[in-house]
C-alpha cells in the first residue's frame, strides 16, 4: 500500500549481472518493494518448489523470473529511473572474486525504465565483453509488451552529455 500511496516513485538501481535474468537494473530493482515471500515465489524458492529443483530446467526458471520481474516493474511503474552505472559489476551480482567491479563511468537518466535497462545492457557487454543480455531480452520485450516502455534502440533517443 505504501508504495501506491507514494506521490512520487524515483527508481535507483545500480547496475550488475544477475544469475538468472542475466542483468538486475530499473526493472528487477523493483522487487525491492514487494514483500518476502513475493520474491520468493518469483524466483521459486518455495519449500515444495527446493524439493523438487529439478521440475523446471534452468532456462525455464529463468524465463518465468523475468517475467515476474517485468510484472512486478509494471505494478509499480516509477516516474523516474537513474540507474546508477558508474562502477557495474560484471559478473553475477554475488560473485566478486571472477569478475568483480569495473568502472563505467556512467548515470542513466530516463522516464523510460524499458529503454534505459536496454541502455545499461549495452553498458554493460562494454565493461563486460563476455555479457550477452540472453534471457533479459525477454524481460525487456514483456515489460514493453505491458506498456512500460520502449525495448528497441530504434525507438528512443538516446542523449549523452561528457562530465
Amino acid at each position: 500500500k505504501t508504495i501506491y500511496d507514494a506521490p512520487l516513485i524515483i527508481n535507483m538501481p545500480t547496475l550488475k549481472r544477475h544469475a538468472m535474468s542475466n542483468l538486475s537494473g530499473s526493472l528487477k530493482n523493483m522487487m525491492g518493494v514487494l514483500d518476502v515471500p513475493t520474491t520468493e515465489t518469483m524466483h521459486l524458492w518455495l519449500p515444495e518448489q527446493k524439493a523438487r529443483p529439478d521440475a523446471l530446467s534452468k532456462d525455464e526458471l529463468d524465463r518465468r523470473l523475468c517475467a515476474s520481474i517485468a510484472e512486478a516493474a509494471s505494478a509499480v511503474n516509477p516516474e523516474l529511473t537513474v540507474i546508477d552505472a558508474r562502477t557495474v559489476l560484471r559478473r553475477h551480482h554475488l560473485d566478486h572474486v571472477s569478475g568483480g567491479p569495473v568502472a563505467a563511468n556512467r548515470l542513466i537518466i530516463s522516464g523510460d525504465p524499458v529503454a534505459a535497462e536496454r541502455v545499461a545492457a549495452d553498458i554493460l557487454k562494454e565493461a563486460a565483453p563476455e555479457y550477452e543480455l540472453g534471457v533479459g531480452i525477454e524481460m525487456l520485450d514483456r515489460a514493453a509488451a505491458l506498456g512500460l516502455g520502449v525495448a528497441d534502440p530504434a525507438g528512443f533517443v538516446l542523449k549523452t552529455m561528457d562530465a
